[in-house]
């Protein structure tokens, strides 16, 4: 979304609304995927708003997405809506001839992008806030208990018989001449 900025720059303390639907293909996502296992289910809603700071544009606002995402525990498919604030800044670009050493500037403005032209592409910054806030490991909720390591099963849907004792592979030679001996000494006492 190409926003035009030329009132807001004329006026500090101007400010001007928007609001808008981006799509997956509008935000340039392949199969709307955002992520391995996490997927854009419909547009995204996006609030935002600029305003003139003096020196530069502030934009404030939320994107509230619904995603489709594949569980990290038990791999099934739940949709979750997602709702993450936009803060982003631009500097306004100085006349020519001016430099930034003056002493008021501050370190983190080196940082900043400067706004040249009256138009500024909001897609970018919808889509970065909007994967930076997604989960690293999705979960369908918070007391999953994911898969059986052994058999596969969906332990949130039944149970299993597998042993629930974790052998490091590297030890498991020890393992087994404990149960043997564990046995033997079963056997002598009966």
């Amino acid at each position: 979304m190409l926003l035009t900025v030329t009132e807001v720059k004329r006026h500090i303390g101007a400010h001007q609304d928007y609001n808008w639907e981006e799509t997956a293909l509008s935000l340039e996502l392949p199969l709307a995927k955002l992520q391995d296992d996490i997927w854009l289910d419909s547009p995204a809603k996006v609030h935002l708003r600029m305003r003139n700071g003096g020196d530069r544009l502030l934009f404030e606002g939320e994107v509230k997405a619904q995603l489709k995402m594949l569980c990290g525990r038990c791999l099934t498919e739940f949709t979750q809506t997602v709702v993450c604030p936009i803060e982003e800044q631009l500097l306004f670009a100085r006349p020519s001839g001016q430099f930034n050493q003056e002493p008021d500037d501050d370190d983190a403005d080196r940082e900043l992008a400067v706004l040249e032209g009256d138009t500024v592409d909001a897609t970018d910054m919808v889509r970065s806030n909007l994967i930076a806030s997604l989960p690293m490991k999705p979960l369908c909720k918070e007391e999953c208990r994911g898969l059986c390591p052994i058999c596969g099963v969906d332990l949130n849907q039944e149970s299993c018989s597998c042993s629930d004792k974790e052998v490091d592979p590297r030890l498991a030679a020890l393992a087994q001449w404990l149960e043997k001996k564990e046995v033997k000494e079963n056997e002598c006492c009966t």
